[in-house]
């Protein structure tokens, strides 16, 4: 078992629908794009049937390594990092200090209704320290993710 930290940073975009951050594992930088096509707050209304429309109703792009190039993410690693980041998403949107932002004068802002008002952000970082097995380094440490662990 490696002792491996992570870092989470989620970013709002659209409110409840679209977000953008990254997932620093050691010291590997991933960056990600999350879409719902369900936004949050309506998404037990609609659970994913199957794991091909869960795909498709959470959208997750990765981009990593020097060049900064797309990731393709077969459906083991899709399921890895959904479940950090779905939890991200959720916790990020029913924070109160979140859905307070989205109120207002600021949420006018966010949501550029505010002509000329700049541009406006709100994001939340996680840190966390885990156990990785292995198996699982291993797999982290394939060439597309590039993640380097202590021996």
């Amino acid at each position: 078992m490696s002792k491996v930290s992570v870092e989470r940073f989620i970013q709002q975009v659209v409110d409840g629908s679209e977000y953008k951050g990254h997932v620093k594992i050691g010291e590997t930088v991933l960056q990600y794009e999350l879409k719902f096509s369900v936004p949050i707050p309506r998404f037990g209304e609609k659970l994913p049937g199957s794991f091909s429309d869960a795909r498709r109703k959470m959208q997750l792009t990765m981009r990593g390594g020097e060049q900064d190039e797309a990731i393709d993410l077969g459906d083991d690693e899709y399921h890895f990092f959904m479940q950090g980041l779905l939890t991200l998403a959720f916790d990020f949107y029913y924070q109160p200090t979140t859905r307070e932002a989205n109120q207002g004068r600021f949420g006018q802002v966010l949501h550029q209704k505010v002509p000329n008002a700049g541009i406006a952000t709100i994001s939340m970082t996680q840190n966390n320290t885990y156990q990785f097995p292995p198996e699982l380094c291993a797999w982290l440490s394939v060439p597309k993710f590039g993640c380097k662990f202590a021996q």
